[in-house]
């Protein structure tokens, strides 16, 4: 047998379905309210391998990786996943999963199917699907390690998930659960917990999706203060998984388990939830026809944005009780504290995981102040760090304000402000709802368009090797301003902007795509637009008027030398400047007033900015070099041991990296995620939540991170005056 429902296992199977399917056939036979499912066990892993003979050519490439060298875990996970995805399911196991699934919606004959069966069970599952009175069944797909999630050995995080899956996409996504055995955080954890001597399996819990309301994590022994009669809860609205890896800044509640008052809740502005994407919930009105297997390429889920709907508080104080009763309930079923991952849907809270708590110590540790990040409830975000003159800051602009744009995206761009906060220093702002539109929309060509971002990238390589020509001419390769800003224009788009979204969104959705990747990474790394602004732009610029850095780009075009004029005797007053496009009209507001307006955008106190504040999510304090990693990929190469290791949220792929650094600093998270209960295992200073690590800390910035306060101080910033210079 090939499948079990949840109901006929219990905590002590874990060697049949891993520690995940156990624990929650665990707690459906114990009463709590688990979404029913089934577990592809074990064996029909190994009988996967028996079959296609993969089984001794995976123990061959294991011994030659050695996890030290990243390169070699990569490689060896590459091939393997590679073969595992690749190889045709076994028809018997297709079987039973088929017959599973179908039973999982109430449609499936109890008595076995002979082969002539199974075609008639696949296209009754089909019909079914499209039925008018049958909405699309939806499920979780998890995998399940017979390794995992041990009281001394958090597996967790390391393999993967898959929310949302629909018959079509059932089997594929099992196959990728399979492999996921094999990711090369994977291989990495099994070697560093020392469980390469041993036989892992991998089996697959299929669980009846949760369109969660609000979902998140909760730990019935607070993570990071010990505290036995402290239970911490944290929820996000929509699908838990962006909770799980930190992808949003949930709200936490931190509850007394003595006598069910709520402690303390730190409620955070949430932009945007994860949920079921639009186009796979459409789907299921299709006819079969329509539905093709080419949609298995769709995600399932998306990011919608939430407005104002996001910064209140995620759940009731009865709701946050209510839940609280659950979690002891649970940890007192199994004997010791627990991390539960938890869904509402309709009024009711479902468990969809739980597994014991890793990182406690024997005796609960010092009392430790849970910092929470200041306030982020203003709508403005800084996004671009960059030495400017008005000029520049003008220039940059224009990419903005282009036909390119409109004939690339299809949409106008939104206003944008620039901001030089003090001499050298110029700070760019833009509105957040605004600037997740514009990400929003290359986010669909990425997804759904790959193509189309290939063209664009390739016409950046090509814009980028004009450059190298034009630089070597240079003022001279070009007879007027208007042609090298339109030039400029062209490259910033192609070889400079998308290149960087591009990488952003594929690491942020998970999206593997080789080719896109590294054209973008290469452009990334050789962007000719500073250079070009250097020595052709301005030098052009220098010739129309000498005092050019103190105009803007429409301002030096312009003929009325007048009015030219007037302008720089109001802007000899100094350097510091607001530059703003406000309804397609250029403001400039200067010195005095730049502060005031900086303070009441940002809704803080006019504080060090050499200063970062967030959430600790494990005590300690180190000094180190920052290395800001968008991507696992390559990063080892200049991740040393004891670097600081800065990122947007939570990623398992950087555990290799993790285990390397001295501490860890995110952007987004909260004291559930992933990266804070594996800081808490490796006993890393972590600090979470900070909203801006990565754009305030550059790459060798040498830093102070004191997780026990909550605080990121820089202490050197790397190359400063050459960056004065620029």
């Amino acid at each position: 047998m090939f499948t079990k429902p949840f109901n006929q296992l219990s905590k002590h199977d874990a060697a049949v379905a891993g520690g995940k399917g156990a624990s929650l056939g665990e707690m459906t036979r114990a009463g709590i309210p688990v979404p029913p499912g089934f577990v592809v066990v074990a064996d029909a892993f190994e009988h996967f391998l028996e079959e296609t003979d993969l089984n001794v050519e995976i123990e061959a490439i294991l011994k030659k990786v050695d996890h030290q060298n990243v390169y070699t875990v990569e490689r060896a996970s590459e091939k393997i996943q590679a073969m595992i995805e690749g190889a045709k399911m076994p028809e018997d196991i297709e079987l039973a999963i088929h017959k599973a699934f179908s039973s999982l919606r109430g449609s499936a004959k109890q008595s076995p199917m002979d082969p002539s069966e199974f075609a008639a069970l696949r296209r009754t599952s089909l019909a079914m699907t499209n039925s008018e009175n049958d909405k699309e069944f939806f499920v979780a797909v998890r995998s399940s390690a017979t390794a995992e999630d041990s009281a001394s050995a958090a597996w967790a995080g390391q393999l993967e998930s898959y929310l949302n899956t629909t018959n079509e996409t059932l089997l594929v996504n099992v196959q990728k659960c399979w492999a996921s055995l094999f990711t090369p955080r994977a291989i990495f954890y099994r070697f560093e917990k020392g469980l390469n001597a041993q036989k892992i399996s991998v089996a697959v819990a299929v669980q009846k999706m949760v369109q969660s309301e609000v979902a998140g994590i909760a730990f019935s022994v607070h993570p990071v203060t010990q505290d036995r009669n402290q239970l911490i809860i944290e929820a996000g609205i929509g699908l838990g998984e962006a909770v799980v890896s930190g992808q949003i800044t949930p709200d936490s509640y931190v509850v007394s388990k003595k006598d069910l008052q709520i402690l303390d809740k730190n409620v955070s502005e949430q932009a945007r939830a994860l949920r079921r994407s639009s186009v796979i919930a459409s789907r299921a009105k299709q006819s079969p026809e329509i539905a093709t297997p080419s949609a298995r390429n769709d995600n399932p889920n998306q990011w919608v944005d939430l407005g104002p709907k996001g910064a209140k508080q995620k759940l009731s104080d009865s709701e946050i009780l209510e839940l609280s009763k659950l979690i002891i309930h649970i940890e007192n079923h199994y004997g010791f504290p627990v991390d539960v991952e938890w869904a509402r849907e309709g009024g009711k809270f479902y468990i969809v995981q739980s597994r014991p708590i890793t990182t406690l110590t024997d005796t609960p540790a010092d009392a430790v102040v849970m910092i929470t990040p200041y306030d982020t409830t203003k709508k403005w975000i800084p996004y671009l760090t960059r030495p400017f003159s008005l000029f520049a800051a003008s220039l940059w602009h224009l990419w903005y304000d282009s036909n390119q744009i409109q004939d690339l995206l299809s949409v106008r761009m939104p206003d944008t402000l620039f901001i030089e906060e003090q001499p050298h220093v110029v700070r760019r702002y833009q509105v957040e709802d605004q600037l997740q539109t514009f990400k929003g929309v290359i986010k669909n060509i990425v997804t759904h368009d790959a193509e189309k971002m290939l063209v664009i990238l390739k016409r950046g390589k090509v814009l980028n090797e004009q450059a190298k020509k034009y630089l070597k001419q240079g003022p001279k390769a070009f007879t007027t301003l208007d042609q090298a800003i339109d030039f400029l224009i062209d490259l910033a788009l192609h070889a400079t902007i998308f290149p960087y979204w591009a990488v952003l969104l594929l690491e942020e959705l998970g999206i593997k795509n080789k080719q896109i990747r590294a054209l973008a990474e290469e452009l990334r790394s050789t962007s000719y637009y500073p250079n070009l602004v250097q020595q052709i732009i301005e030098p052009l610029a220098a010739k129309l008027h000498k005092d050019f850095e103190f105009l803007t780009v429409r301002e030096l075009l312009d003929s009325d030398t007048g009015k030219i004029s007037e302008r720089l005797t109001l802007r000899e007053r100094g350097k510091h400047f607001v530059y703003q496009i406000v309804d397609g009209r250029e403001r400039v507001t200067w010195k005095d007033e730049v502060t005031p307006l900086i303070i009441d955008l940002e809704g803080i106190s006019d504080t060090d900015s050499s200063e970062l504040r967030g959430q600790t999510a494990y005590p300690g304090k180190v000094r180190g070099t920052a290395r800001v990693i968008f991507s696992s990929d390559g990063a080892g190469a200049v991740f040393n041991k004891g670097d600081i290791l800065i990122s947007i949220s939570s990623n398992p792929n950087l555990l290799p990296l993790l285990k390397k650094s001295a501490a860890i600093v995110t952007n987004e998270g909260g004291v559930t995620c992933h990266a804070a209960i594996i800081s808490r295992e490796l006993k890393k200073p972590c600090v979470i939540g900070t909203k801006i690590a990565t754009k305030v800390l550059k790459d060798g910035d040498e830093v102070e991170v004191d997780a026990d306060q909550g605080i990121v101080k820089i202490l050197n910033r790397k190359n400063t005056q050459d960056r004065n210079k620029l």
